[in-house]
């Protein structure tokens, strides 16, 4: 679960305009800031953008990729959009990188999956995934790179929690307290970088949290706040369930891949 309260500033010029606009996907609200004059086919095509991952890899949606994946047999050649290949890549890299604490199989391990040169992807054995805790990342990204496209020099996409911040100047991002949402805990200054922060302090048991631990498939127990920095919101997405996984702020992949976590008491 997300426990990460935003407060967008604009140090460089006190009288930029703000621009923002909020639509519910991805099973959250989705938040675009944009400093700076913007004409609305720029937020057209990033909330487009985050449509065209969420309509590819949530295994919610019936012809879905990963949904059509998910039904494949072992052995049945799968061919999926170039996005999700993207994605998938990524996921399978991160998995063998962090010796499986990384996985995001359902059923199965993701080391069953392989990726064809052609683009077509196989299940070696029965092998079921859920992308949302990479897609979603991976979802702010794109929606970052077509609010680019459109001219925009300075803009921060939020997908409750999962957020990338671009241009000249901060963004201040407040943390909550992962034991009171109400109390803030920390304060962050981002600048041309991305930040995922999870925990559990809106699940229904105590401390047991959404993310899995894939060495014994048990919730991770977290009464503590994690927050990851990175390039990319799709490598902070997937870095925070490794920091989670192994609690360990100073893992040696988030120094591999640029990235810096802090595990909030």
């Amino acid at each position: 679960m997300r426990c990460l309260m935003l407060e967008a500033s604009s140090d460089h010029r006190r009288d930029a305009t703000i621009g923002r606009r909020a639509r519910p996907m991805l099973g959250t609200l989705v938040e675009i800031s944009v400093d700076g004059v913007c004409h609305a086919q720029a937020f057209d095509a990033a909330f487009a953008a985050i449509e065209a991952v969420e309509a590819t890899m949530s295994r919610w949606r019936e012809h879905s990729d990963v949904t059509r994946l998910n039904r494949a047999l072992p052995g049945e050649p799968v061919v999926v959009a170039p996005l999700t290949r993207r994605v998938l890549r990524l996921a399978l890299r991160l998995h063998r990188a962090s010796a499986g604490l990384f996985d995001c199989a359902i059923a199965g391990t993701l080391a069953h999956l392989a990726i064809g040169g052609d683009g077509r992807v196989t299940k070696r054995e029965p092998l079921a995934i859920d992308l949302g805790g990479i897609a979603k990342g991976e979802a702010v990204d794109q929606a970052v790179g077509a609010l680019r496209r459109a001219g925009v020099r300075r803009a921060l996409v939020n997908a409750g929690g999962d957020l990338r911040a671009f241009g000249r100047g901060e963004f201040r991002v407040v943390l909550r307290d992962p034991h009171d949402p109400a109390r803030r805990a920390a304060a962050l200054c981002l600048n041309d970088a991305a930040l995922a922060s999870s925990s559990a302090c809106y699940a229904n048991a105590p401390g047991r949290s959404a993310i899995v631990d894939p060495r014994n498939g048990q919730p991770v127990l977290m009464r503590h706040g994690v927050t990851v920095m990175a390039p990319r919101c799709a490598l902070a997405d997937a870095l925070t369930k490794v920091v989670a996984v192994s609690d360990d702020a100073h893992h040696p992949l988030l120094a591999r891949f640029g990235a810096q976590a802090w595990i909030i008491h």
